[in-house]
């Protein structure tokens, strides 16, 4: 029998044509609480019994941890292929949702086409201060920031989430710590994802100096996510003892980083 290569590209258009995230997130249990879990440090406080009754949304290496009791994986970067965490073997058993992007880079062998057609494909969009609560044209993003943790949060609200939580988004590197699992795939360079020097100036952290470590496409990040937050009315707490969701956490800690 003569076999065909999967095409991603075409299957991903085609779920995103389709409206296939839209319609299963229409189809999930509304006004739940949303558990959003990352890869930083505090994603080790998150403790699934004390939270049976959650919807949890796992980011990229996340799933690592929860893919037992996670019901979604979210990843929406195009370089998500460089990290192991990203071909799950066996796979994911909840949703996955996958930016269109990650199509074009993704390795089609490392799943069989039944799981590449059960993603919910999606593609971003920018942020125009919109309503949430549908899918619309996409996941979104300003200027390019937000990342995967502005669209969990997006995907919370189309849930009509009861309560919005983050773990594991710090944001920064506190006391160098990158991952939950000590893993540092963040270093020196000229790349936005690179390492770099930041303090808190009038609330915002503002990189090209100071005591903290971060990446310049992180900071964007918390800022994207505080300002859509605070339009859409979204309360997000955030579990992370000293995170970018709240700048101004950082500040009584800036003689210990000196």
């Amino acid at each position: 029998m003569r076999t065909y290569p999967i095409n991603l590209a075409n299957i991903a258009q085609s779920s995103v044509r389709d409206g296939k995230l839209q319609a299963a997130l229409d189809a999930l249990p509304h006004h739940q609480d949303v558990h959003i879990i990352g890869g930083g440090p505090s994603a080790n406080l998150f403790d699934p019994d004390d939270h049976p009754d959650a919807f949890i949304i796992l980011l990229n290496k996340a799933v690592e941890l929860f893919r037992d009791i996670g019901h979604m994986h979210v990843m929406v970067e195009d370089t998500v292929w460089l990290f192991d965490w990203a071909v799950q073997d066996p796979a994911f058993r909840g949703l996955t949702v996958m930016a269109e992007a990650c199509a074009v880079k993704a390795p089609a062998d490392a799943y069989g086409a039944g799981f590449w057609n059960k993603v919910l494909w999606t593609r971003r969009t920018s942020w125009k201060r919109q309503d949430l609560s549908t899918v619309g044209k996409g996941l979104i993003q300003i200027a390019g920031f937000g990342g995967v943790a502005l669209n969990a949060i997006h995907i919370a609200r189309i849930l009509e989430a009861k309560s919005y939580h983050a773990w594991g988004i710090e944001l920064w590197f506190p006391h160098g710590q990158q991952h939950f699992d000590g893993a540092t795939p963040y270093s020196d360079g000229p790349l936005r994802e690179s390492m770099v020097k930041f303090d808190i100036v009038d609330g915002r952290a503002i990189s090209g100096g100071g005591p903290f470590e971060s990446t310049n496409f992180f900071i964007g990040t918390s800022q994207a996510i505080r300002k859509v937050c605070k339009h859409e009315g979204i309360t997000l707490v955030d579990h992370a003892p000293v995170g970018l969701l709240n700048p101004e956490s950082l500040i009584p800690l800036r003689e210990e980083y000196q």
